[in-house]
């Protein structure tokens, strides 16, 4: 292989190394949005169910 070659190669590795880098931030990015996301509505429904309870025991 001819020096330029191998260069070629190298340049065309290094920019799909970097678009999997960066489809993988991309879906850490998603996944933490969603964890997020979930977290919030789970401590919505939480407070929402703890303030029915406390309001049926008042009753």
């Amino acid at each position: 292989m001819k020096a330029w070659d191998e260069g070629r190669l190298d340049n065309r590795f290094q920019a799909f190394a970097f678009k999997k880098d960066k489809l993988g931030l991309i879906l850490l990015q998603k996944t933490l949005f969603y964890y997020w996301a979930y977290s919030i509505t789970d401590n919505l429904c939480y407070a929402r169910i703890k303030s029915a309870v406390a309001i049926r025991s008042r009753l």
